[in-house]
């Protein structure tokens, strides 16, 4: 997906040390769908990565691991840099749940 995060979002502003495919922290960043949206992939925080535009229109809409590996990427250092953006992302977003709401969601279980 090649839509521009607001106002092209540097990775410092997203909190995050740098992009997950490259690993790039000078660049603006776009939204990406690690698993394409064509291919089952949804607008979720566990899904959407910020890319640099390189890599977010060399990956198109391939699988991710494949892309990794044919354009000689580290698939650890993605594995972890993305696990660190998906975390910075929750905690920016607010979408950590807190002990107040889970004790709240389990009473009404």
């Amino acid at each position: 997906m090649t839509s521009a995060m607001p106002n092209g979002l540097p990775c410092k502003r997203l909190g995050v040390v740098a992009a997950p495919y490259c690993g790039a922290t000078d660049r603006p960043l776009q939204r990406d769908c690690v698993l394409p949206i064509s291919r089952g992939g949804r607008y979720t925080l566990d899904n959407v990565a910020p890319a640099c535009g390189s890599c977010n229109s060399s990956k198109c809409n391939d699988e991710v691991t494949g892309w990794l590996r044919r354009k000689r990427l580290d698939e650890r250092a993605f594995l972890v840099r993305h696990l660190e953006i998906k975390s910075a992302l929750l905690v920016r977003f607010h979408a950590v749940p807190n002990a107040a709401t889970e004790a709240q969601e389990t009473k009404t279980l």
